[in-house]
């Protein structure tokens, strides 16, 4: 009787292991399922998004851009704010009557141009200077120990110099395909009072030589 029991308990206790061994896998297989959506949205969110492993992605370029872009912003600034201090300047100090009335166009025009650029800055959140930089400061403590002829020779050859370096600049911006379009369009727009400005400047130096 004992031998006649002992295999169907075995068979019993082999149906119930496949069972519960069935069960486990259609678990197994039921999570699967569900986690493999997930993982297909955050691959299609990282190729839209241009994340990941992507070796082309131009990141680092985008940061050159800004910096360039930044930098032209400031110097732009800090070169304006000094033309307008020294035309200030000028119009106190000058001896000669063409010397005063060039530091007067300048207070006006890039008074005007210092105004333009802060607007755009503070749509692109770049931060200028509300004061000229070290290098701009240093011709203006300079220019203020001077009067009369004095000042007239010093300060003309420094706005035929200064001019000049302006030009460059602008016409470096204004040519370059991947600065900021914005920037691009008001260097353009401005190079030509630069060069204007320099011209006056040339004439107005051989008057006070």
């Amino acid at each position: 009787m004992k031998t006649q029991i002992l295999p169907v308990l075995v068979a019993l206790t082999l149906v119930w292991g496949v069972g519960c061994n069935t069960k486990t896998t259609d678990t197994q297989n039921k999570n699967t399922e569900l986690k493999e959506p997930d993982n297909q949205a955050t691959a299609e969110n990282n190729a839209q998004s241009g994340y990941g492993n992507d070796p082309n992605n131009n990141s680092g370029a985008a940061t050159t851009q800004q910096l360039d872009t930044t930098s032209f912003a400031v110097k732009a600034a800090s070169g304006g704010l000094m033309e307008v201090a020294l035309g200030e300047m000028a119009q106190q100090k000058a001896a000669n009557a063409d010397v005063k009335k060039f530091g007067q166009q300048m207070v006006t025009d890039h008074s005007k141009a210092n105004a333009e650029l802060k607007t755009l800055a503070a749509a692109k959140n770049i931060q200028l200077p509300s004061t000229p930089l070290p290098k701009h400061q240093k011709h203006i403590d300079h220019m203020g120990s001077l009067s009369g002829a004095e000042f007239d020779k010093h300060y003309m050859t420094m706005m035929v110099e200064d001019h000049e370096e302006d030009v460059t600049l602008f016409q470096t911006t204004a040519n370059d395909n991947s600065q900021d379009a914005e920037l691009k369009a008001f260097a353009q727009k401005t190079l030509p009072v630069l060069k204007s400005h320099l011209q006056l400047a040339q004439q107005t130096q051989a008057k006070v030589k």
